[in-house]
């Protein structure tokens, strides 16, 4: 049976059918979850011995604390610790008696790799089984997401090794996979993406006035269909902004920011973005539409304001 908790309190399938239902689809990988703050703590056998296990992990730093034989073992993960929750996001389940972390990376995050860990009762420690990676340019002309899938033909344990070190071992470049030596590859695939993108959407686009032409906006939505902006991400979609405006995309940087300002009026650092951009572009009222409400988005808060703001609203 599956316990969920929420608020330290257990809900029964009996007299919460519905919610009940609902959660356990939520946990289908039998793992129970727990924020605390920066925290993360899942209650999962993570040693195939039917005993459930207690993984902390810190999103922070990206460390993960396994406690395990009956919690009286204690081992630190700093495999995935040069990744903060920024800079990836990072979930793990358990599937067929294996460890399974999914790494979505910032700021493309249609990029992601998973790897799967078995345990090892030699070794006290768990062996590195496979690697699943993804990758897809949405900038790319033909949106074409490349699909590769490895079996590891080394010992690589999850409490010896860095996670750069493995992917660094591994050359994604199709042509030259065979002669790799610590991974033998199952699958690659390369396809195209447009077709996940709903016809409906498409029709809809058509009878908008398009901010870009039509092929960068339909690449640009599709960005955004596979990957919702949160207010986890937020951060991410800003950095791309800056750096289409950085290189000359100023339409670009201007089509994500409006998409961010939508659903995050008051996000400061957006506000600021889209008035510089307008501002380079010489829509001089747009920017200071956009200076004036940075402005007053930062009063009460211990924000230096930029000298040339004050210059460029005389």
């Amino acid at each position: 049976m599956i316990r969920v908790l929420i608020a330290n309190k257990m809900i029964k399938p009996n007299k919460y059918p519905i919610i009940y239902i609902l959660l356990l689809l939520g946990n289908q990988f039998f793992c129970q979850k727990k924020v605390i703050s920066n925290y993360e703590e899942i209650l999962i056998d993570i040693n195939n011995d039917k005993i459930e296990d207690l993984v902390r992990h810190n999103k922070n730093l990206n460390i993960y604390e396994f406690s395990y034989n009956d919690k009286k073992k204690v081992k630190k993960i700093n495999f995935f610790n040069n990744y903060d929750s920024i800079s990836v996001n990072m979930e793990l389940k358990v599937i067929k008696n294996n460890l399974v972390f999914e790494m979505r990376y910032a700021p493309k995050y249609l990029d992601k790799n998973i790897l799967s860990f078995s345990y090892d009762n030699l070794k006290d420690d768990w062996l590195l089984v496979s690697i699943f990676s993804e990758s897809f340019n949405p900038m790319d002309p033909d949106l074409i997401k490349t699909k590769c899938f490895f079996e590891s033909s080394k010992k690589i344990l999850l409490s010896k090794n860095n996670v750069d070190d493995v992917l660094q071992k591994i050359d994604f470049n199709i042509m030259s996979l065979t002669s790799n030596k610590n991974f033998k590859k199952i699958k690659c695939v390369c396809e195209k993406t447009e077709t996940e993108l709903d016809i409906d959407e498409i029709r809809d686009r058509i009878n908008q006035i398009p901010v870009l032409e039509e092929p960068k906006q339909l690449r640009l939505d599709l960005y955004f269909k596979e990957n919702p902006l949160t207010s986890y991400n937020l951060k991410a979609y800003n950095d791309i902004s800056s750096r289409l405006k950085d290189n000359n995309s100023s339409n670009e940087a201007i089509y994500i920011l409006n998409k961010i300002i939508a659903k995050f009026p008051n996000s400061i650092e957006s506000n600021l973005n889209i008035a510089d951009v307008f501002w380079n572009n010489n829509k001089i009222v747009e920017a200071k539409q956009y200076y004036n409400k940075y402005i007053n988005l930062t009063k009460n808060k211990k924000i230096k304001i930029p000298k040339r703001i004050y210059t460029r609203l005389k």
